[in-house]
């Protein structure tokens, strides 16, 4: 009976987040092996065969197996030796591509080829790849392997989408500033004590910080990557609440994201909202009164219809310390009544590194992996084209 090992990769951005996905399956073990593909023909100290390999990203598209020019994998073998790279083109035109790696278990590969629909930086690296979420054992006309007595555990990283929504108001220029300074550590920290596939996204209300990570605004983003018609969003344009107000709208921000967000299948979904004022269009009236109660009721409502966890973070605040208190509990209330954190300035004293990795790491859920399933090895890991494709 032969085994059928199902590994997903990804490939990162520079500041370490998911950029695209991929898969591959084949004959043999997941460790102690040596496998070298090349245009279509499988060779290595173990005879191992590949089954299928896809790949995806939002510039090379989809590509599988039939666009594989060659391919090393070894994993332990003879003990000592980790490698993994590949070059897939759409051959003979070579319009559509990647040459990765190599990439080591703690060292992902750099990428010095990548061409598509577009441009792209080359600052883009090679995961080593981790098992599937379903690790299958049949071969071809064959039944299922028994499993062992005591079966290890597959590890499983799940995929998280983060969404920070930063009130856009000047007084909150420094905390997006300081917050896209950490963001680099913060996410090389939680990969190493809470890893996951993750996609964090940087949106401002109605306004942007030049220089940081927030360039674009929930709208924006909403009605352009996510496709959402304009006329369905609760959060008020620019210019139609007196004092900056919709540039302060919190809670609809929230609403708006946790409904209408391109959020990823079967990924964990977080919202983190930094703000200075009440969740209704600001402080209008120097105090919080019933309309920022009733919104940050609402936001609860759809965010936990939409199933999504939200995390707030208050920073300094000009106005009254009882108006404040006010203010905060409802942040508070917002967190705890979705699952997620609440932090004030205070929590980001010493910076927002060690904040900001509490937020990806509160945002990660528990994932369970189905159990191993029995498949013919003529058809390995049947949803490989559709992991890859986030459906």
């Amino acid at each position: 009976m032969s085994q059928v090992t199902n590994l997903v990769f990804h490939t990162l951005n520079a500041d370490g987040s998911v950029y695209g996905t991929g898969c591959f399956s084949y004959e043999g073990p997941v460790e102690g092996v040596d496998i070298q593909y090349n245009f279509g023909t499988s060779a290595g100290g173990t005879a191992n065969k590949m089954l299928s390999f896809w790949y995806h990203d939002p510039v090379t598209g989809t590509l599988d197996l039939s666009a594989l020019i060659n391919f090393n994998w070894s994993n332990g073998w003879q003990g000592a030796h980790y490698r993994f790279d590949f070059n897939l083109w759409n051959f003979p035109q070579n319009s559509h591509g990647m040459t990765a790696g190599q990439a080591q278990p703690e060292r992902p590969g750099p990428i010095s080829g990548h061409r598509g629909n577009g441009d792209v930086s080359t600052q883009k690296r090679l995961q080593w790849p981790t098992p599937a979420p379903a690790t299958m054992a049949a071969g071809a006309g064959q039944a299922a392997a028994q499993p062992a007595a005591a079966p290890a555990e597959v590890s499983v990283i799940p995929p998280v989408d983060l969404v920070v929504v930063i009130d856009s108001s000047v007084s909150m220029k420094d905390e997006a500033a300081a917050l896209s300074a950490a963001v680099d550590v913060a996410i090389e920290n939680a990969r190493s004590s809470c890893p996951s596939d993750l996609r964090v996204t940087y949106l401002g209300i109605e306004g942007v910080f030049r220089g940081t990570r927030f360039e674009r605004t929930v709208r924006e983003y909403l009605t352009g990557a996510a496709g959402v018609d304009g006329s369905v969003l609760r959060g008020r344009t620019r210019g139609t609440v007196a004092e900056g107000g919709a540039q302060e709208d919190g809670a609809r921000a929230i609403e708006d994201v946790g409904l209408h967000f391109d959020w990823r299948a079967n990924a964990a979904r977080a919202i983190f909202f930094l703000g200075d004022e009440a969740l209704e269009g600001g402080n209008q009236n120097g105090q919080q009164d019933q309309a920022d109660i009733e919104a940050a009721s609402r936001a609860i409502g759809v965010a936990n219809q939409a199933g999504v966890q939200v995390h707030t973070y208050l920073g300094t605040s000009g106005v009254k310390a009882g108006v404040k208190q006010a203010i905060q509990a409802e942040y508070e209330r917002v967190a705890q009544q979705t699952g997620g954190q609440a932090f004030t300035s205070q929590d980001a004293i010493s910076g927002f590194a060690e904040l900001l990795k509490r937020v990806i790491c509160g945002s990660k859920q528990a994932v369970t992996p189905p159990a191993p399933a029995a498949v013919q090895a003529s058809e390995p890991f049947c949803c490989c084209g559709a992991f890859v494709e986030g459906k």
